[in-house]
């Protein structure tokens, strides 16, 4: 994912967050405070914090989404985080998820990681 393309992403997932929050029953306020730390810690100055990597899901030469993974957060401990596999709705239900989740395995193991 390209740099203009991960601040176009941004601002949109952050506000979806904050909505799925709400919609689940936190308070607004509680809601925002979680925003806020969420922002601070993975994406300060509204950069992506180390260890973060945003991929985008190709069929060829058309994107079908994105994935993104971080790094361990415990040194040592070799467990990578996948905190999103999004693939554009026009292209659901025709293995891509599946398919992003057995090739984000294999590159997070390529990295040293589980």
């Amino acid at each position: 994912m390209t740099t203009s393309e991960f601040n176009y992403w941004l601002p949109g997932s952050l506000n979806d967050y904050l909505t799925e929050m709400v919609a689940s029953g936190e308070e607004m306020v509680v809601a925002e405070a979680n925003l806020k730390a969420t922002k601070e810690g993975l994406f300060p100055d509204g950069n992506p914090a180390k260890g973060q990597h945003f991929l985008k899901v190709v069929d060829g030469e058309i994107e079908v989404g994105m994935l993104w993974v971080r790094e361990p957060q415990i040194e040592g401990s070799g467990t990578w985080y996948i905190y999103l596999i999004m693939i554009d709705e026009k292209f659901r239900g025709m293995g891509f998820g599946r398919r992003t989740m057995a090739e984000a395995e294999k590159w997070v193991r390529s990295r040293g990681g589980t």
